[in-house]
């Protein structure tokens, strides 16, 4: 059976977006310090996107996964949520990334604090952030994907025209917002780290 995707709405869709952009620093220091391998953050990408539905990220990330030399049946296995090919030590954090999806973005305190109890709050960070970043794609890739589909003459279930023209056309007042508050935390010292919601509460 299809995984049925989830469309945000544009408030949600935003969040995502805010979060992702200020923990962008995180990814990227992540990819240098080789703290997760590309098998892992496949795997949490992957995690993410099944629940989420995305058909455009799913094809993404299945030939990523691929190259990164996961088996053609492991990454089947987790398109379908079977986890079970998934090495002990990742488990958890795939297990959580599946439960932040679920939760669009609110997990429990309790399974944010055996992350950082499993991981320390380097490898923490890291998860967190690949996390956040296939949210976003997830969100405007189910409506992107949806309205190429309509285009098409096959609407996807769950889904109005007007909710994916406003989410696709809010990037733009969406992402100037953002980029002046960057700005603002790039001149004013005290807001160039904003807190952590989930991991300094």
């Amino acid at each position: 059976m299809e995984q049925l995707r989830r469309f945000a709405s544009v408030p949600l869709a935003s969040r995502y977006y805010r979060e992702a952009l200020e923990h962008m620093g995180d990814m990227r220091r992540a990819h240098r310090s080789g703290i997760l391998d590309k098998r892992f953050i496949e795997r949490i990408m992957l995690a993410v996107t099944q629940v989420n539905g995305c058909k455009m990220c799913s094809y993404a990330h299945t030939r990523m996964a691929l190259e990164s030399g996961m088996s053609a049946q492991e990454i089947r296995c987790m398109l379908s949520g079977e986890f079970a090919d998934v090495p002990d030590s990742q488990q958890k954090a795939i297990l959580y990334a599946e439960h932040y999806a679920q939760t669009e973005g609110n997990p429990s305190p309790e399974s944010t604090a055996v992350l950082l109890e499993s991981y320390g709050r380097e490898q923490a960070v890291a998860i967190l952030a690949f996390i956040r970043i296939i949210m976003l794609g997830n969100a405007y890739g189910n409506s992107l994907g949806a309205l190429q589909e309509r285009l098409k003459g096959t609407p996807a279930p769950g889904s109005t025209l007007s909710g994916e023209l406003l989410l696709l056309l809010s990037i733009i007042p969406v992402t100037l917002l953002l980029l002046i508050w960057q700005l603002v935390r790039v001149v004013f010292p005290p807001y160039r780290r904003p807190k952590d919601r989930l991991l300094d509460t």
